[in-house]
């Protein structure tokens, strides 16, 4: 059976939590991108244009760009363009993050992490990120409070908030598995 993906519900909920966290994630970004740094690929000159570049540093395809989420805020916030960094891969892009952290310099105004590299930054590197928790329209119960956590931090700030919780499905054919004998109840 096929689910048409236009009208899912699921989708749309997809949609809707992805474009809050980039609206979250961006409206921080736009409160953090502020200090210069010229070192830094978010701390790009709007060319006396009155403009606000955010850059977003992902590695692989988070697919925000794709889904035309960017365009659909810069709509929005008018003079607001964002700018994407992406790795391909996360064992590039994470030792990077690392030394950039480290260094002070040379982020993105937004880092995208990997679920299992965002506990050793909220552990070890909490201070150098903006508490995503108090972010103007961020709500703890849109999330579920496994993935809140996973971004928690010791004080109780919340250094990211998850895009998905990479749930998995198998459909199949009951009419199949009967004829072939096999189980077609979910016990």
């Amino acid at each position: 059976m096929r689910i048409d993906s236009r009208t899912s519900p699921r989708r749309h909920l997809r949609r809707r939590l992805a474009a809050s966290v980039l609206t979250a994630a961006l409206g921080a970004g736009l409160l953090g991108g502020c200090a210069e740094d010229s070192e830094d690929p978010g701390a790009e000159d709007s060319g006396g244009k009155g403009g606000t570049v955010v850059s977003v540093g992902v590695f692989g395809v988070f697919g925000y760009k794709q889904a035309g989420l960017y365009d659909e805020y810069e709509k929005l916030n008018p003079g607001v363009t964002i700018k994407e960094n992406s790795t391909e891969r996360n064992e590039d892009y994470y030792p990077a993050l690392l030394n950039h952290l480290t260094a002070g310099s040379g982020l993105s105004d937004i880092q995208a992490v990997e679920v299992d590299n965002i506990n050793e930054l909220a552990t070890l590197q909490a201070d150098k990120f903006v508490d995503l928790g108090k972010a103007p329209g961020v709500e703890k119960g849109d999330w579920l409070d496994w993935k809140w956590d996973q971004a928690a931090t010791e004080s109780g700030s919340t250094i990211g908030l998850g895009t998905d919780i990479g749930p998995m499905g198998i459909c199949y054919r009951k009419d199949l598995f009967k004829k072939a004998g096999l189980p077609t109840d979910r016990d």
